[in-house]
């Protein structure tokens, strides 16, 4: 079971394999922030017709935010608003995956 989930990694590209000896050592290729990117583009993608203010706009309102959490959202909006008016710096959702194969 787990030997098939990890060969289900490998081949995606999530994982990359090698024998030492007669143990496969695995290691991530991936990094978490880029799987949390392309997860969140597919479900506003598929949940919300490609909107992120209404992915955002959901959790928002069925949560209960903290106010550090709230301050933490406020800031990345302005981040957001700073960038979208410089028209500079990577695209919230870009339109890459970090997946080889998988856009």
């Amino acid at each position: 079971m787990v030997a098939t989930l990890l060969s289900r990694l490998e081949k995606k590209g999530v994982l990359d394999r090698w024998c030492q000896g007669r143990a496969h050592v695995f290691r991530r290729i991936v990094i978490r922030s880029d799987v949390r990117r392309r997860m969140l583009r597919e479900s506003a993608a598929n949940l919300f017709e490609g909107k992120p203010s209404q992915l955002m706009s959901h959790l928002l309102l069925s949560t209960i935010p903290n106010p550090d959490e709230v301050r933490h959202m406020r800031q990345a909006l302005d981040e957001v608003a700073t960038r979208s008016h410089r028209s500079t710096g990577p695209p919230i959702f870009p339109s890459r995956s970090p997946f080889p194969g998988k856009d």
